[in-house]
């Protein structure tokens, strides 16, 4: 009875929110079905596992960054979905991470102020697991050494600067979950799907468990923790029910739990965090939208709840910020990150005290960022106790301390605060060189907060965080009605490029079967496609098609025959029988085609490729070659023209941007676009003549984009990565509005971002997603967009695997003043109609602006010229003394006051009848004097 009434000093412990400014926003953390950590921090830095199409990404994002925020910084790294991440005790920037890949990564971040400059650096890659590593942990007193378990039903301890695994399990039973190691460094708990929780002592026999218990009896993952400087255990689990559990265990009588107490009934595996100086227990598993706050002590009954942060986020993982960035004299014992949908959100935990100076008895002595041997030393056998680091701020005690309300949540981010240790690595805990200046005070105090003079942190400046306005910034996505998809589409999966291209009146694929079939069909004639189709046979294995510009009845084919071949569309699209015969058979490559594309504003201008290096620049209407180029040393993989179609830039396998002036055959200039080996695609930005965009990889894989001016290509203006993918990505860029919009064949993402001619030069706006992967994509013309619903792209695409369906997508932007014609992002846009009639004209040396044409409908004014809006009176106003008498609530003073008001001036008249009755009688019996006779 005496310890269920135990006092505690942390009874009246408050969790409280972070004001939602001071939240991290704009989060899109990893959704998979695995029990991944998604979110893990240090002094310096928050890391998120990002949602990403392929190889796992890790967002780093500093932690003074909080608010909004742009796309951050990614790491990759992984080949597979990442499982567990920490940060080494000892350093803010090095970071672990253990994947699927049966790799364990060790990564030195750059200082946050060079995040935007400098690259993450890989350390070493730890390699011996066989399966998946489920768990890492560093060591707490030397900082070269970390513990990995696997599913492959081994314990590790590696060197981390031999890169070698130093120490290793036998197999075991079964698949390991999660690892834990004790205070001092010396022992390893480990819990494994055989229900059981193991202690490993790895430097007398890493072979074998010392001792090992039963554990939880459900069937999910279980995770354990030492209870910080006692000699205990603590996991949490689940009972054969599916109960969630908390388990305590003594490892000096490990033949069975002390205790098995019942936590809840929810489904998601639970993370515990421990905080050893206080012994304070936060539990939240993935789901969860409270965050359970416990003491623990060794004696029964061992763990009591004391309270919990309720909030509205849903938990998708959690972790704690280190002891040495809480505010101390504000009585912040701790701060839980708590990783939601698109935010993380800080809860800090406040143990209210009558007087703002530091409590010893909150904030002991904390283990320190410095190690107390080195691996060789502990590998030897050596144990060494923790050094410890003072939180007390070196300020003046106070003769008399302030007294201070309940504290509140601060409204600014903490601010780093690195103890001041000697460089040795065994500095003893009571040493001065252990102690060192507390963490000033990074948050500001609340209004109802007086902060000691003494205790008051030196000001700090907060940082604005703006946000880029952009018109186009909240795109939205949504795909057109299943009445209007056209399905049971039997697409050749076999071409190399892409399976579907369309313009304004009708679409194209490639059919399944031999020759080389090519099917066409009007985009507004829903419905399944005929099981009697026909199609354009080219004669030989569909390559490439393309559809031409200026004529929505002309398709081009080329193929392995090395032939390009016109052909014309019905006026209904639809074709009667199988078409073997071309309008034109252009002939002049020596292997087969890859690539046909169109000049913008001339006709009969073509411009293809082939495997034999070579591009060749056509007169479709004389059927013959103008001009060759024949300096590329790989496949072309595309080609764009400027604005006015007199220069062109071309894409090679081979890494190299090229610049030409297509009319004399002439190389203008060349660079190398991007490192990797997987190929990439450039767009001239639109009217910007001197700027072009590329979407390639990195060195590292990694897909990005780059934005260069045209006339010096020896580096770009400005390059940043996008995302993790195998497939190289298909850029369209719309020159009206200046928005490049990338996807990729196989996945199901459309980004888009801003072109812009000031650094960073390309903004990320936003990403839609839809809901099966895209085999083939297509952006319509603008006459497409339905400009009344401020459509400003539509996009055909061709989803899923044969049969697959066609269906199109519409992109809009959000507006209010929806019945005018919204001219500033609807600007005159490139007409069907060719600036230049013929291809001689254009040879000749003739250069001419594409026509434009105007997409306002009738009968819509322009917003420009749209009246201004009447301004709305203001909400709220003083009232006049006569309209606050009016409005003013009737009270019962007011009715008693009005009551009795009137009850007096009755009685007032009633006494002036009276008194003049009274006279007249008197003057009728003569005993009034008359007026006449007085004197």
């Amino acid at each position: 009875m005496a310890g269920r009434f135990k006092a505690s000093k942390f009874k009246n412990l408050l969790a409280q929110e972070w004001k939602k400014e001071q939240w991290y926003h704009d989060i899109r953390p990893y959704t998979g079905p695995n029990e991944a950590t998604n979110i893990c921090c240090s002094g310096s830095y928050l890391i998120v596992n990002w949602a990403s199409t392929g190889a796992p990404s890790l967002a780093m994002i500093p932690i003074s960054s909080v608010g909004k925020r742009q796309e951050p910084k990614m790491l990759h790294g992984h080949s597979s979905p990442l499982c567990d991440m920490a940060f080494s005790p000892f350093e803010d920037t090095l970071l672990g991470s253990s994947s699927e890949d049966a790799t364990v990564k060790l990564w030195r971040l750059p200082q946050c102020s060079q995040l935007n400059s400098s690259e993450p650096t890989l350390l070493q890659t730890l390699q011996g697991h066989k399966r998946k590593v489920d768990s890492i942990a560093f060591h707490p007193c030397s900082a070269a050494v970390i513990a990995s378990v696997s599913s492959d039903k081994t314990v590790k301890v590696w060197d981390m600067e031999k890169g070698t695994a130093q120490l290793s399990s036998s197999e075991q039973a079964d698949a390991l979950w999660s690892v834990s190691w004790d205070f001092a460094g010396a022992l390893l708990a480990v819990t494994s799907k055989d229900k059981k929780i193991k202690i490993f002592d790895p430097r007398s026999n890493a072979a074998a468990p010392t001792m090992e218990c039963a554990c939880h009896d459900g069937p999910k993952a279980t995770r354990v923790t030492w209870m910080g400087r006692h000699n205990m255990l603590l996991t949490t689990g689940f009972d054969r029910q599916q109960s969630r559990q908390i388990g305590i265990f003594d490892p000096r009588n490990f033949t069975k739990a002390l205790k098995m107490r019942p936590l809840d009934s929810s489904s998601g595996v639970c993370t515990p965090l421990y905080d050893g100086d206080t012994d304070l227990l936060y539990l939240c598993g993935k789901g969860d939208s409270v965050v359970k706050v416990f003491e623990a002590s060794e004696t029964e009954p061992f763990v009591t709840e004391t309270t919990h942060g309720t909030s509205d986020v849903q938990s998708k993982g959690v972790c704690l910020l280190p002891k040495t960035r809480c505010n101390v004299m504000a009585c912040e014992v701790d701060v839980v990150f708590k990783l939601g949908a698109n935010a993380v959100v800080p809860t800090g935990m406040y143990v209210p005290r009558k007087h703002s100076m530091f409590q010893p008895e909150l904030f002991p002595d904390t283990p320190a960022a410095v190690q107390s041997m080195t691996s060789a030393e502990w590998f030897a056998g050596e144990n060494k106790p923790i050094a410890l680091v003072s939180l007390k701020p070196d300020v003046p005690e106070q003769e008399e301390a302030v007294p201070v309300e309940a504290p509140r949540p601060m409204a600014a981010q903490p601010k780093s605060a690195t103890p001041k240790l000697s460089p040795s690595p065994t500095v003893s805990p009571a040493s001065p060189q252990a102690r060192s200046p507390s963490p000033q005070a990074a948050r500001s105090q609340s209004p109802s907060t007086s902060p000691a003079p003494a205790a008051t942190a030196q000001p700090t400046t907060k940082k604005l965080n703006i946000v880029r306005y952009s018109k186009f910034r909240n795109i939205g996505g949504a795909s057109f009605m299943k009445s209007t998809w056209q399905e049971d589409v039997h697409a050749n999966t076999n071409v190399p490029d892409a399976l579907i291209h369309a313009n304004g009146t009708y679409f194209a694929a490639p059919w399944q079967g031999p020759g080389g079939r090519l099917v066409v069909w009007p985009i507004e004639k829903p419905g399944r496609f005929p099981t009697d189709i026909h199609w354009f046979e080219h004669g030989s294995d569909l390559v490439e098609f393309a559809m031409y510009p200026f004529n929505d009845r002309l398709v081009f084919t080329g193929g392995e025959d090395a032939h390009i071949k016109m052909w014309e569309i019905p006026e209904d699209g639809v074709l009667r029988s199988v078409v073997k015969n071309p309008v034109s058979d252009l002939s002049g490559h020596s292997r087969r085609v890859t690539m046909i594309s169109f000049h913008p504003s001339a006709a009969n201008v073509m411009i293809s490729s082939a495997m034999d290096f070579s591009m060749k620049l056509w007169d479709v209407e004389k059927c013959e070659v103008c001009r060759e180029f024949d300096q590329h040393k790989d496949q072309v993989n595309n080609v764009s023209w400027d604005w006015k179609g007199a220069l062109m830039a071309s894409s090679c396998k081979d890494s190299i941007i090229r610049l030409w002036d297509p009319r004399s055959s002439t190389l203008a200039r060349e660079g190398v676009a991007h490192e990797g080996a997987k190929g990439f695609q450039v767009q001239w930005a639109g009217k910007r003549d001197t700027t072009l965009v590329t979407v390639g990889f990195s060195k590292s894989s990694e897909r990005q984009w780059a934005v260069w001016d045209s006339r010096d290509l020896s580096k770009p203006l400005g390059r940043s990565n996008i995302d993790q993918g195998a497939t190289m990505l298909t850029a369209h860029y719309d020159p009206d509005l200046n928005i490049l919009m990338t996807a990729a064949r196989g996945e199901s993402t459309f980004k888009f971002f801003e072109i812009v001619e000031e650094a960073p030069y390309c903004h990320f706006l936003t990403e839609f997603t839809t809901s099966t992967p895209s085999a083939g994509f297509e952006v319509l013309p603008k006459r497409n967009c339905n400009v009344k619903n401020c459509e400003i792209f539509q996009v055909i695409r061709l989803s899923g695997m044969p049969p697959a369906t066609v269906e199109r997508v519409s992109f809009t932007v959000p507006r209010t003043r929806m019945e005018f014609f919204q001219d500033d992002i609807f600007p005159p846009t490139r007409s069907q109609e060719p600036a230049i009639k013929s291809a001689s004209e254009w040879f000749g040396g003739a250069t001419k602006e594409p026509l434009i044409v105007s997409l306002q409908p009738a009968g819509l004014t322009p917003l420009s010229q749209a009246p201004q809006e009447e301004k709305a009176g203001p909400k709220y106003r003083l009232l006049t003394e006569e309209e606050r008498r009016e409005q003013r609530e009737v009270t019962r003073e007011d009715v008693l006051n009005g009551f009795f008001g009137r009850t007096q001036d009755y009685k007032e008249e009633e006494t002036r009848e009276t008194l003049e009755e009274k006279r007249k009688k008197e003057e009728a019996d003569g005993w009034a004097v008359k007026e006449d006779e007085w004197d």
